[in-house]
């Protein structure tokens, strides 16, 4: 996947954790004795988005620190997790969209019904309470995700600013020995 294709991908999760937060909002306020797992689920979704927001910032980050330096290369499709075995591993953000698809389903479903019928939250208690778990890991996991490609940001900026130092210590040697060899040169005439 380009990194165009991670950060369109991830700006389409962002809307669509939107989309879900806010329909979500909608049945935690009209919904009469609206639980706490309602809540909760809507509390993780709205945290899902804040994780999506700052992938995106990641992304659009590593994507300008690139064309600044030039690199052909682009970091931003480090976002995508990579397997032990090196390769890139898409199933984070399948099964994240699988998760806010089925929310968005559900609650466009009862939306549709309800506007003859009061309000009524489309989902056993059981099932919000496997929904807040399956949105709670896609988070953790998606936040792993963005520490560690942070980490990898990071650690790569240092390994040019150490290859840069590196490089500015040896113009200095040089200029330096191109120095002396001038004076000594000049002192012979």
């Amino acid at each position: 996947m380009e990194a165009l294709g991670v950060a369109s991908g991830i700006a389409g999760l962002i809307g669509l954790a939107e989309i879900v937060a806010f329909k979500g909002s909608k049945y935690a306020i009209g919904v009469k004795n609206a639980g706490s797992d309602i809540k909760n689920l809507i509390l993780e979704v709205q945290s899902l988005y804040g994780v999506l927001n700052r992938l995106k910032l990641l992304a659009k980050c590593l994507e300008e620190e690139q064309s600044a330096v030039g690199t052909t290369q682009s970091l931003a499709s480090g976002l995508l997790l990579t397997d032990s075995d090196g390769s890139r591993n898409l199933e984070h953000f399948q099964t994240c969209r699988k998760n806010l698809d089925h929310l968005k389903k559900s609650l466009d479903d009862k939306d549709q019904n309800s506007k003859k019928t009061k309000l009524s939250w489309p989902f056993k208690a059981s099932e919000t309470k496997e929904l807040i778990e399956k949105i709670a890991r896609n988070k953790r996991d998606l936040s792993d995700a963005l520490t560690a490609d942070g980490l990898t940001a990071l650690v790569a900026s240092l390994s040019s600013q150490s290859d840069l130092i590196e490089n500015v210590r040896s113009v200095k040697q040089e200029f330096q020995k191109t120095t002396l060899e001038r004076a000594e040169s000049e002192k012979g005439k």
